[in-house]
């Protein structure tokens, strides 16, 4: 029996609850609905993700653009800020985190040093037990990650590895444990190696392995996809509403192809006459050949006809439509952003800002999540360059970073030019100004471009008095 638990029943329900939405994003509905299955085992689940297809266009939506980081506090800093996002890739680590942050409902950024080198980890979630202020769920004050470890059969969980973060300071311990808590501490240096803990915990002895993180801050950073007033984990985007409604698809598809597939071999319906003169008299059985049927002899009025299912088929893609139209807009999530477009065709001019009315929703939810994120985006990137200082050769001011989002849609380059257009015509805007926004330049790039244009015009041509035609001769 476990001396200690590290799920409380509310962790045991969050756990729950990111295992069934792992298994929604990546289309292993049966394990989450068993009864999905068909009864007839010729068929298979045909899966309608539409969990997939709303997670990667939100998150297309937060970071397919690389937001502008720009040093706020200490504008010397910016090239280190730079190189920091550079070096860890950290715009990608973005994307990965909005992907599962829609999943879970929670982020979990990791910063350490490797190699004297900083990096910024994702962390999963599932091994996360955060310790929150008492009056402000928003506010971490000590995190736990612990690891199961599980036999060589990969069956049991014998031990756990746990780290636990406070501010500037990082515990290692190893536990005996069983599939319901810890057993017992256990020595770090006791059975590392065969753990797989060699790398996580090299150095570390004893009981309580202690690691000064030279930061008087968590190193350990957490985030929340979409908030609940008063709980201290995030929500994520897969609600009981839209998981009712991806299930209902991939049912009604699911027969719907179960159907189609019968449809392809439709049952022959012969008048009951017919079918009682060829029926064997000692077997009771009907043989028809039914490519033969035009030739059986029928009564007057009796036709012969196959049974087929177009009026279903019809009605469950009606169905399936509506169910699907229904699905993104209470995700609010587009149809345009799968290319998609429900009444009516997409036009194929229009991109970008000129459908900017069709993302206002998606645009309003993308917001949200990104000043949910922000406060802890600010504190990675700040604690990156504190830890950073940590090492020898390193010494600068760190600074508070500004983020500025970019809204995810493709541009729209003729409206931006239209605009501009108008802007110069009516003098609210110079030459120069309009050059460095559509190309994104220099203001000395900007000032070479004008000054080339300048020398490409023609001269001014005074016009002819001839009117051009000749004299016409008497």
């Amino acid at each position: 029996m476990a001396l200690h638990t590290w799920k409380t029943d509310s962790d045991k329900e969050r756990l729950a609850l990111y295992r069934e939405n792992r298994f929604l994003y990546k289309g292993e509905f049966l394990k989450v609905w068993k009864r999905l299955a068909p009864p007839d085992r010729e068929f298979k689940v045909i899966v309608m993700n539409d969990a997939r297809n709303i997670t990667d266009a939100l998150a297309n939506l937060l970071f397919r653009e690389a937001p502008d980081y720009t040093a706020e506090s200490v504008p010397a800093a910016q090239p280190e800020i730079e190189r920091i996002i550079r070096d860890t890739a950290f715009n990608a680590l973005l994307k990965k985190q909005a992907t599962w942050g829609s999943v879970y409902g929670d982020m979990l950024f990791l910063v350490r040093l490797e190699d004297s080198k900083v990096m910024i980890d994702f962390v999963d979630p599932t091994l996360f037990f955060g310790e929150f202020a008492p009056f402000n769920t928003n506010k971490l004050i000590r995190a736990n990650l612990i690891h199961p470890l599980k036999d060589a059969e990969d069956k049991d969980i014998t031990h756990a590895y746990k780290q636990i973060h406070e501010p500037g300071v990082i515990i290692h311990q190893l536990w005996l444990a069983d599939n319901d808590g810890l057993l017992q501490q256990v020595p770090l240096d006791g059975r590392r190696e065969t753990i797989g803990l060699l790398e996580q915990i090299d150095g570390l002895m004893g009981l309580d392995g202690i690691q000064a993180t030279g930061v008087d801050r968590l190193l350990l950073i957490h985030a929340k996809n979409a908030e609940c007033p008063g709980e201290p984990y995030g929500e994520s985007d897969y609600t009981k509403s839209l998981k009712s409604k991806f299930r209902a698809r991939t049912a009604l598809m699911t027969q719907f192809d179960m159907v189609r597939a019968k449809h392809s071999n439709p049952k022959l319906a012969l008048p009951q006459s017919v079918i009682d003169s060829l029926r064997d008299e000692h077997s009771g059985r009907v043989v028809v050949n039914r490519d033969d049927f035009n030739l059986v002899g029928l009564n007057p009025g009796e036709d012969a006809k196959m049974i087929t299912w177009d009026g279903e088929l019809k009605v469950s893609l009606s169905e399936d439509e509506k169910l699907q139209e229904q699905t993104f807009e209470e995700a609010k999530v587009a149809p345009a952003l799968l290319g998609k477009s429900f009444g009516s065709t997409l036009e194929g001019g229009e991109t970008g800002r000129a459908n900017i009315m069709k993302f206002q929703a998606s645009l309003g939810l993308a917001h949200t999540k990104q000043q949910l994120m922000l406060p802890a985006l600010r504190e990675v990137l700040f604690v990156a360059q504190l830890l950073e200082n940590t090492l020898p050769d390193v010494s600068y001011e760190p600074s508070e970073v500004r983020i500025n989002f970019k809204d995810g849609l493709p541009g729209d380059f003729l409206t931006q030019i239209q605009g501009i257009d108008i802007r110069l015509n009516q003098g609210t805007i110079s030459r120069k100004k309009a050059i460095m926004d559509m190309d994104g330049t220099t203001e000395a790039d900007a000032e070479k471009s004008i000054g080339e244009i300048d020398e490409e015009k023609p001269e001014s041509v005074v016009p002819s008095e001839n009117t051009g035609h000749e004299d016409e001769e008497e």
